[in-house]
């Protein structure tokens, strides 16, 4: 079971940041690291080129094996959902009269990339609200799944809605 991680981070104890999907706060070992490669930085002859690559490679084995996954390298290292996001529309299937299923509300790096898709294919959007009510997460759920049909190219739907 997972414990409180707050002392990992600098900051106020008054505080609950919760706003992670704008930016999450640094840990104390990450802010260590930054640093510490910041200062590594102001001598650049020590810098060698198996450096650009060995610590993505590192980490890739790291997050394979959290996530039991058998190739580390099919786990994509990115600088932003946005960018990952784009990159999967610019290779999302191509279907004549298409149309792309969303929650409403979502946070908007997971909706410009696939407003463009739709307005470059002439893909409806199906823009699914949110019911009202004690039900709320069944009905919407059953709302998003009744827009799902054959023309459908994509469904963008984030893993929790904020």
């Amino acid at each position: 079971m997972l414990t409180c991680q707050k002392t990992q981070f600098s900051l106020p104890d008054e505080l609950h940041y919760l706003n992670c999907a704008y930016m999450g706060p640094l840990s104390k070992r990450v802010q260590e690291v930054g640093l510490a490669t910041i200062v590594r930085k102001a001598n650049p002859t020590m810098i060698h080129v198996d450096d650009f690559f060995s610590a993505s490679a590192e980490a890739r084995m790291l997050f394979a094996r959290l996530i039991n996954a058998p190739d580390p390298n099919r786990i994509a290292m990115i600088p932003a959902a946005s960018y990952g996001i784009a990159t999967a529309a610019a290779n999302a299937p191509r279907k004549e009269r298409g149309n792309i299923v969303m929650a409403s509300g979502q946070f908007p790096s997971n909706v410009y990339s696939w407003m463009r898709l739709a307005e470059k294919h002439g893909y409806l959007v199906r823009m699914i609200e949110p019911p009202e009510g004690a039900a709320r997460g069944a009905e919407w759920n059953e709302r998003i799944l009744e827009s799902i049909d054959s023309k459908t190219v994509v469904v963008a739907l984030p893993h929790v809605h904020w």
